[in-house]
């Protein structure tokens, strides 16, 4: 398969978008790039080779969690978050209501 100018014309119509001449031939040359590259990688031997499921070996960056972690890491205590509050009960922070129901 390559790619033709009524085949960009098709897209183009599809995606909505109006292209100059200058375009459609620049396109169709793109595309066809693209088209004989798929072409070449389908023809590549891999069944050796394990699937990826993301390009880059990624590793947990999340917080560690065991049992007391985010204790550890408390800056404040809730008497210190609480002083300068402007409305507070039974130690937690008073705000005015947001959402009518």
């Amino acid at each position: 398969m390559s790619a033709t100018v009524e085949l960009v014309k098709f897209l183009a119509t599809l995606a909505n978008i109006t292209l100059t001449d200058q375009e459609l031939q620049e396109y169709t040359m793109q595309l066809d790039d693209i088209i004989q590259f798929i072409t070449q990688v389908k023809t590549m031997e891999t069944k050796d080779i394990a699937p990826k499921y993301h390009s880059v070996d990624l590793k947990n960056v999340f917080a560690q969690n065991s049992p007391g972690f985010f204790e550890k890491k408390r800056t404040f205590t809730q008497e210190q978050a609480l002083a300068n509050a402007k409305a507070k009960q039974d130690g937690y922070f008073v705000v005015d209501k947001v959402i009518d129901k």
